[in-house]
C-alpha cells in the first residue's frame, strides 16, 4: 500500500510536526507499507525531527502565499496522480482546501489535531467533509463535531517515551510544558501559583517550552513576586528527566487536541492536575484516579487538589501508578494498528 502524507510544511516544532514524522517513520520502518511526504510551500529550513531515509519526499515547492492557492491546487493534482496512492491523509485549512478541491479519486483522509472550535479556516471544512473517506480526530468530544463527514474515528497519537522506574514523587516540585502561547494560558497558572505558593511557601513551578508570549510570561513572573519560584526554562532536550524530577504536571490550556504532555507524564508515574477544557484531558484523566480533571472556570477547585497532592504523598503514588496502566494504551503498536485498520476498511 502507498501512503501519502500531505501537509503545508514540516518544518515547525509543534507536537503536529513530531507526532506526524514517528508515525510516518513507523509505517516505513515496520511495516511494508510505502510512505510518502508531501510538503505545499517552499521552505528551505531544516526539520526538526529526523524523518526515516525509507519515507520518499516530494515538495510541491508554492511560494507561502494565499495567492498561490490555486497553484498549490494545481500541483497538487498533478503530483498526487503521478504518485497514484492507496491512501491520502491531510492536515490543517491547506490540507482541508486540496482536499475539498481536489480532482483526484483516491481515498482520502483529514486527520485534524486540534479542537474544530480553535481550528483555523473552518468554512473550508464542509467541503472537505463531504470529499473525504473518513475525519480521523483525537478525542471523543471532538467527533461530534464533524457529524456531516461520511465516517469519523477516534485515533489517539501515541508516545515513543519509556520510562523503566516510576518518578519518585518526592521533590516539591511541579512542572508544565508546552509552547507559551494564548492557548496554553500560561498566565492563569502562573497567577494560581501565587495562591498556591502562599499555602505551600517549599514548593516550585518549572515551565518548559518557548513561545511568543515568553517575555510577557516573565514579567508576570517578576511582577507577582515569584522569581526563583516560576521559572521559565525554555525548551529542553530531556523532557523525560524534567517528569522524573517533579511530582505532579499542571495544565491550565484553554483547548487540547491531545495533550502529549499529559499521556508523557503518566507514563513516567507523574500525576496530573488539569483543567477541563476542549478536549484532550477528559479522555485521558479519570478523575481522582490517575489525577485530578477540574470544571475550566473553577480555580479554587485547581488551587485545592493542587494543595492536596502536595499535602498527600501516597495519593500522588497511587495516581501515578494508574496512569502508567493508562497509558499502555498510547503505545506505538497499539495506535498504528488502528490506523492500519482504518486505512483496509476504507478502500
Amino acid at each position: 500500500m502507498r501512503i501519502v502524507y500531505v501537509i503545508e510544511r514540516l518544518s515547525g516544532t509543534g507536537g503536529l510536526q513530531r507526532i506526524l514524522t514517528e508515525k510516518m517513520n513507523y509505517l516505513a520502518e515496520h511495516t511494508a507499507h510505502e510512505v510518502v511526504l508531501m510538503t505545499v510551500w517552499h521552505d528551505d529550513r531544516a526539520l526538526p525531527y529526523t524523518i526515516s531515509p525509507q519515507v520518499r519526499r516530494i515538495r510541491l515547492n508554492v511560494p507561502p502565499t494565499l495567492l498561490a492557492l490555486p497553484l498549490a491546487i494545481s500541483r497538487f493534482n498533478r503530483y498526487i496522480k503521478r504518485a497514484n496512492p492507496d491512501v491520502t491523509i491531510f492536515f490543517r485549512a491547506v490540507g482541508a482546501l486540496l482536499a475539498g478541491c481536489t480532482t483526484w479519486e483516491g481515498k482520502k483522509i483529514f486527520e485534524t489535531h486540534s479542537a474544530f472550535q480553535h481550528s483555523n479556516h473552518t468554512w473550508l471544512y464542509p467541503r472537505m467533509m463531504r470529499k473525504v473517506d473518513a475525519v480521523v480526530c483525537l478525542t471523543q468530544g471532538d467527533k461530534a463535531n464533524y457529524h456531516a463527514a461520511r465516517r469519523v474515528e477516534v485515533i489517539p497519537n501515541f508516545t515513543t517515551m519509556q520510562c523503566a522506574e516510576a518518578a519518585p514523587l518526592t521533590l516539591k516540585r511541579c512542572i508544565a510544558v508546552g509552547r507559551l502561547c494564548k492557548e496554553k494560558d500560561f498566565g492563569r497558572l502562573i497567577r494560581l501559583w501565587g495562591i498556591i505558593r502562599q499555602e505551600r511557601p517549599g514548593w516550585t513551578l518549572d515551565i518548559y517550552g518557548d513561545g511568543e508570549e515568553r517575555d510577557s510570561l516573565q514579567r508576570q513572573v517578576t511582577a507577582q513576586g515569584l522569581t526563583g519560584i516560576v521559572t521559565l526554562h525554555g525548551n529542553t532536550s530531556d523532557v523525560k528527566a524534567e517528569y522524573i524530577k517533579s511530582s505532579m504536571l499542571l495544565m491550565t490550556s484553554r483547548t487540547e487536541g491531545m495533550p502529549m504532555t499529559i499521556i508523557e507524564s503518566m507514563t513516567c508515574g507523574v500525576p496530573v492536575v488539569a483543567f477541563d477544557c476542549p478536549y484532550g484531558p477528559s479522555d485521558l484523566i479519570r478523575d481522582g484516579e490517575n489525577g485530578y480533571l477540574i470544571p475550566y472556570d473553577d480555580d479554587k477547585m485547581f488551587v485545592s487538589r493542587v494543595v492536596s497532592l502536595m499535602d498527600d504523598e501516597k495519593m500522588r503514588r497511587n495516581m501515578g501508578q494508574m496512569g502508567r496502566t493508562k497509558t499502555k494504551e498510547y503505545a506505538p503498536a497499539s495506535v498504528m494498528s488502528q490506523w492500519l485498520k482504518l486505512f483496509q476498511q476504507i478502500r
